[in-house]
């Protein structure tokens, strides 16, 4: 698993995000995959109902950012779950009084990472969409 979380990984060590020994637990016990498909997953899934299930409704622009907030907020407590079951050993530890710090920032990160990625994919996945193609931006003006 090390090979998929070496993917994931640069976009939650970077500068000093690194913490050992937090981030070598989600390096060695494939956190970093997971916390990966989650923020890709989160965006496409939450697109797709809105662009593809909210179809026969026009959503309006507001509509649409408040899919992209949703797929953030989802994407936070997802991996705020991933990152707590990988360090539930230091959770509560009163000599590691920082974890609960990195997973907050770990799942923040995820959320971030969510919502940019949300917005980039909106102008691919909207394509085939009947009637909300033209969130968030018509097609016309790009």
């Amino acid at each position: 698993m090390n090979k998929l979380s070496q993917i994931f990984a640069p976009l939650y060590e970077f500068g000093d995000l690194y913490v050992s020994p937090y981030s070598n637990i989600l390096y060695d016990g494939s956190g970093y995959f997971l916390l990966g498909l989650t923020f890709i997953l989160s965006a496409i899934i939450l697109l797709v109902l809105f662009y593809y299930g909210w179809d026969p409704v026009y959503g309006k622009w507001y509509q649409w950012f408040l899919t992209i907030i949703g797929s953030a907020i989802l994407a936070f407590a997802i991996a705020y779950g991933i990152t707590s079951e990988k360090l539930v050993d230091y959770l509560g530890n009163p000599d590691f009084e920082d974890s609960e710090s990195f997973v907050i920032q770990t799942a923040a990160l995820t959320s971030l990472y969510t919502f940019i990625l949300a917005i980039i994919l909106s102008f691919v996945i909207r394509i085939k969409s009947s009637h909300n193609k033209a969130n968030p931006i018509p097609l016309k003006f790009l």
